[in-house]
């Protein structure tokens, strides 16, 4: 029987840590699995249990934070588990200090004193392999490197892209995702006037009073990967800090979505192709939409994308970074 314990100190029903741990779990590799919780949590259908019934069982994976305040006694507590934390948090707080010097320096101390409480010894999962490195030259050199996979879109993708409209998804009180939405919203308004703009995801609605008439919020879909394969518009993330792995982009690229996007929207797990477009200004964000939007450039543009969008539907399956993770449990005494 595989135990499954959720911990944090903040509601994660929305939040990455259980889209991810929900995909992982659902694809049937592990056996019989009972899941427990400090907080209310659903995995695939099923209410996690409350931490008291775990009595003294030992845990296998550990779906949290590397800055949950209880995450050095959950370690010490659980010594063989697996600990999958996505991202390493100091890298994260360096790239925030680009553009918030003050935030991202006090965060970057706060995240330096809880890690000195943290046993070295403890079995860290992250999503791409740079924060995985980060946490092993800081010590942690049992660290593991557990992919972000992406599902299919369960619905037929549009035949052509739609290089008039744009979309940016994501839970928008993430900071770095509100931020690039807001960067999105001021370039729509100052030069995208002919364009539906699409903000799709958890909170979308915030930005009901900031929007144009040319801006359609949608903040509670089934699934965003069927929003994408259904639409196909040109994907723009902006986001410029933050660290971990661009589930967001994955879901454009499985939905045959052009991107453009900021480095920081990437990680070394996405190579560039045609259509991934790379910008720093927002004046190049303008020019490549003008670009695509050409009628000559209409064939070309979506059959990359679909080959694109194989490409990824075979390589980036959950079932593969399941099967990562069970490996990582058969290799603990290591």
């Amino acid at each position: 029987m595989l135990n499954v314990l959720f911990a944090a100190d903040f509601p994660i029903a929305k939040s990455g840590i259980v889209s991810t741990a929900s995909s992982i779990l659902s694809e049937g590799v592990f056996g019989p699995t009972r899941i427990f919780s400090n907080v209310p949590v659903h995995i695939n259908g099923e209410s996690a249990l409350p931490l008291s019934e775990l009595g003294g069982s030992p845990v296998d994976i550990v779906f949290t934070h590397t800055e949950y305040s209880e995450l050095p006694a959950l370690v010490l507590n659980y010594p063989n588990a697996i600990f999958h934390v996505g991202d390493w948090p100091l890298r994260h707080w360096r790239s925030v200090r680009r553009t918030q010097r003050v935030k991202g320096t006090l965060a970057a101390l706060r995240c330096l004193w809880r890690l000195r409480r943290l046993d070295k010894r403890a079995r860290l999962a992250f999503v791409t392999q740079e924060d995985r490195l980060g946490a092993v030259d800081y010590g942690f050199t049992r660290a593991l490197h557990v992919p972000i996979g992406v599902k299919k879109p369960t619905v037929p993708i549009k035949s052509q892209v739609d290089a008039r409209s744009i979309c940016f998804s994501g839970n928008f009180r993430y900071q770095p995702n509100r931020d690039a939405a807001l960067r999105l919203l001021k370039i729509a308004k100052t030069h995208l006037a002919h364009y539906r703009i699409f903000l799709v995801g958890f909170y979308a609605d915030d930005f009901k009073e900031l929007t144009e008439s040319n801006v359609e919020i949608y903040a509670d879909v089934p699934s965003v990967v069927n929003f994408l394969a259904e639409h196909r518009p040109i994907y723009v993330s902006l986001v410029d800090s933050g660290a971990g792995a661009k589930n967001k982009i994955l879901e454009a690229m499985v939905a045959g979505c052009p991107i453009i996007c900021t480095a920081e929207s990437l990680d070394s797990s996405i190579h560039l192709m045609p259509t991934i477009s790379v910008v720093s200004r927002d004046e190049e964000v303008a020019n490549q939409l003008r670009d695509w939007a050409l009628s000559s450039r209409q064939n070309d543009l979506t059959l990359e994308s679909s080959r694109l969008a194989d490409m990824t539907s075979e390589h980036r399956s959950w079932h593969s970074v399941a099967c990562l993770m069970l490996n990582g449990l058969q290799l603990r005494t290591t």
